[in-house]
């Protein structure tokens, strides 16, 4: 309660990343004896404070891991803070991209939308989440995939995250096997926005010094590690 009331005065930037960093300790710590609530709990924080209760959500599973020494997915630190990954999910739906391309430093300097997305790919990642098993969270990538921040880097980062470590990825399908529902609208997302590039890429193919600014660049770079990932998964 001392550490969200600080949150909420008028301390520095530095101070508050220093405090909501804190508080990500303390949940992890905490999350299966005497504050098992903490994720509830932040997500309520975020209602008002959002970018405070993301940026301590993003910061679990980095300090999940530095005081877990098993398997971090077994732990039962982590199968407490999972039991609110329903709620994590649905929380994230809230948020809309502010951008085309969304800042992804992992402050408070953040947006909302951008620290969500940060926190289900981390989630996934360090944690294990599955997060494409959500229909309403496969549905809102397949928004995003096709709206104005599908080449953002934490659109990106959570579409990786998604074809690495989904049911499905990595499979030998025989004949009858589908992957689940939700994969399969995020990979038809996937191509169809990779389709519309094509016509951009093959311009710049044909011009004999192609020139590309800072922003297509990365643009460019994200999709083609992207379409990495399609061949290497499935």
């Amino acid at each position: 309660g001392l550490l969200i009331q600080q949150l909420a005065s008028g301390v520095s930037t530095p101070a508050k990343q220093r405090l909501v960093l804190a508080l990500a300790v303390i949940a992890v710590h905490l999350c299966s004896s005497t504050w098992t609530t903490a994720v509830s709990d932040l997500l309520a924080l975020a209602e008002t404070q959002p970018q405070h209760a993301w940026c301590a959500l993003l910061a679990i599973p980095e300090q999940l891991a530095s005081i877990v020494h098993t398997y971090i997915k077994t732990d039962k630190r982590t199968e407490a803070l999972l039991s609110s990954s329903n709620a994590l999910v649905l929380a994230s739906l809230k948020h809309q991209p502010s951008a085309a391309d969304e800042e992804a430093t992992g402050t408070i300097g953040d947006s909302p939308f951008s620290l969500a997305m940060q926190t289900l790919t981390q989630w996934s990642k360090v944690m294990g989440l599955q997060l494409v098993l959500c229909e309403s969270f496969a549905a809102r990538l397949v928004e995003l995939l096709q709206g104005q921040a599908a080449s953002s880097e934490v659109v990106s980062g959570v579409v990786l995250e998604v074809l690495h470590n989904s049911p499905g990825a990595f499979m030998m399908y025989t004949e009858g096997q589908t992957a689940p529902q939700g994969l399969q609208h995020v990979l038809y997302a996937i191509t169809g926005s990779m389709r519309l590039l094509l016509p951009k890429v093959q311009q710049l193919a044909n011009q004999q010094a192609p020139c590309l600014d800072e922003g297509d660049g990365r643009r460019l770079a994200r999709w083609a590690a992207v379409a990495g990932a399609l061949v290497e998964a499935y």
